[in-house]
């Protein structure tokens, strides 16, 4: 007998432990309900019953199995190794043994009939495994080898009631995710994400600054007090600082690989195209590095300018209406000229930024985020992502095809 690939899935274990008439070994990460089940109603039947399991709680959370699987080997009074980390699955029932792979729901959907997991071992092999899981007094050494080991690989220790304890506390702190939902989510995450592309400071000839209001406090000078009540532009419209080739790049970025979902959904883009966006945005980083080296002198001046000409647009509301903060650090009633103009210069210090404070806010940044469950069985955002593309073939979500599904097995 050779070794044989083959499908070997929960249905299938189910029906080779219900069968069972000597011995059933399982060993996989975790144990579905169903086969605990079948488990359990041989005890009485079968003499060597040996169930070995992955005792951290995350098998759970990858789907590896169910946490009620557990329990129901505990309420039946079967006893329960573990060890840790654990990925292969064996199942061995009389004479005969599979080795299969163990599915994590969070990634794929149990294996069905045709699905190529798991290897039928020979006989030899066979007993191979059973000394290496089993203890001693456990094993039927049907087919002598030149060795055996005494002690088996896969450790004895026990799988206690503390341990399901703590296990389930685990779980409930930090739940198992559906996983049907996120394998859905994790399908449509290979179509499309959202992206945020944040843009910053590019922007100079809008920049503006808030004059502080004690500054602009012109008694009987209402065209000063309207002309600085909000906010002062610091670059003058008519510069020729070159950040408008900069923005509008921007706008044929966005236009080019990003839409829209509207009513503050937020913007998408297709998988495919996310690395070529990706570069897209790198150059324009580049291309902004360089803006700011270019404009760095030329800025200077403009800020320089801005900042001369607040002082004297100031000036003379500063020396008849002082601060308070100015009038009772001075000797005098009235501030003289020098006094207000130095204590102008200090105060929009603090609101006029530097050349390099300028400079450091212009960035461009790009925020990618998977879709949500929720989001894809939402009607109207399916609706608005077939609108917007008309041509991409969409899977259906797992709750139409579920529904489909169930439509078919009723009318058998």
């Amino acid at each position: 007998m050779h070794t044989t690939f083959g499908s070997l899935n929960s249905n299938m274990m189910g029906s080779l432990i219900q069968n069972a008439k000597k011995r059933i070994v399982y060993l996989a990460p975790s144990i579905s309900k169903d086969l605990a089940e079948a488990i359990v109603a041989r005890k009485s039947n079968v003499a060597v019953i040996e169930v070995i399991i992955d005792s951290d709680p995350e098998v759970f959370r990858l789907g590896y199995g169910e946490i009620e699987g557990i329990e129901t080997l505990v309420k039946g009074g079967m006893t329960i190794r573990k060890t840790s980390p654990l990925r292969i699955g064996i199942l061995i029932v009389d004479y005969q043994a599979w080795i299969f792979s163990s599915t994590a729901l969070i990634i794929e959907e149990a294996p069905k009939e045709n699905t190529l997991n798991s290897i039928a071992v020979n006989p030899s092999q066979v007993q191979a495994l059973i000394n290496s899981v089993l203890s001693e007094n456990k094993r039927d050494d049907f087919i002598q080898l030149s060795i055996l080991e005494d002690e088996p690989e896969i450790s004895q220790e026990k799988f206690t009631t503390q341990d399901l304890f703590k296990t389930k506390k685990d779980l409930n702190n930090r739940p198992a995710k559906q996983f049907d939902k996120e394998r859905e989510v994790r399908v449509y995450s290979s179509y499309f994400q959202f992206v945020e592309l944040k843009v910053s400071g590019i922007q100079i000839n809008r920049r503006t600054v808030k004059i502080p209001t004690k500054l602009i406090n012109a008694q009987n000078n209402k065209a000063i007090e309207d002309k600085l009540r909000t906010t002062y532009r610091l670059i003058d419209q008519d510069s020729k600082l070159p950040s408008g080739k900069i923005e509008d790049r921007i706008k044929e970025l966005r236009k080019k690989y990003i839409k829209s979902l509207g009513d503050g959904q937020g913007t998408i883009i297709l998988m495919n195209l996310k690395q070529e966006f990706q570069e897209e945005v790198d150059k324009l980083k580049k291309e902004i590095e360089k803006l700011m080296k270019e404009s760095k002198n030329k800025l200077g001046k403009y800020l320089e300018k801005t900042k001369k000409d607040l002082i004297e647009l100031l000036l003379p509301t500063v020396i008849s209406s002082p601060p308070e903060d100015l009038r009772t650090g001075i000797t005098t009633r009235k501030p003289t000229k020098e006094q207000a103009k130095k204590y102008l210069d200090d105060e929009l210090d603090y609101v006029i930024p530097n050349v390099e404070e300028f400079l450091e806010e212009m960035d461009i940044q790009c925020d990618f985020k998977d879709v949500t469950y929720e989001m894809l069985n939402n009607t109207d955002f399916q609706n608005k992502l077939k609108a917007l593309y008309p041509y991409v073939d969409w899977p259906k979500p797992y709750s139409e095809i579920n529904t489909i599904q169930e439509k078919v097995f009723s009318r058998k």
